[in-house]
C-alpha cells in the first residue's frame, strides 16, 4: 500500500470520532437552546435546525463504521504473518470496540508496515 493511500486510510479511520464530537455538540447545542427559551421552543425549528444534523451525523457514523469494519476485516484476513489467534483477537476487538480499535490496528499493521 502507498504511503498516499495509507494516509487517506487513517484520515477515513478517525472520521467516526469527528462525527461522535459533532454529535455532542448538536446534543449540547439543543439542550442549550431548549434552556434559553424557558420551554418556549418551535418544535419545527427544533426538528429543522437541531435534530436533522443529528440524524445526518448518525447515518454517517453508521456506514463509515460498517465499511470500516468490513475492510479491516478483509484486510486481517489476507494479513499474512498474523496467526490465527491473533487474527480471532481483532475481530473480536473490531466489533466490540470499533471505532476505538479502528485507530490502533490502522498504526499497527497498516501505517507501520514496511513494504518491500
Amino acid at each position: 500500500m502507498s504511503q498516499s493511500a495509507k494516509i487517506i486510510l487513517g484520515v477515513f479511520t478517525f472520521l467516526p470520532f469527528l462525527f461522535f464530537i459533532m454529535f455532542i455538540v448538536k446534543i449540547f447545542s439543543l439542550i442549550m437552546y431548549a434552556i434559553s427559551n424557558d420551554g418556549n421552543v418551535d418544535e419545527e425549528a427544533i426538528l429543522l435546525n437541531q435534530i436533522a444534523p443529528m440524524v445526518i451525523y448518525i447515518i454517517l457514523f453508521s456506514f463509515l463504521s460498517l465499511a470500516l469494519l468490513i475492510y479491516y476485516i478483509i484486510h486481517l484476513v489476507n494479513y499474512k504473518t498474523a496467526e490465527s489467534t491473533e487474527k480471532i483477537v481483532w475481530v473480536l476487538l473490531f466489533i466490540f470496540f470499533g471505532i476505538i480499535v479502528f485507530p490502533v490496528y490502522w498504526y499497527l499493521r497498516v501505517w507501520r508496515v514496511k513494504e518491500a
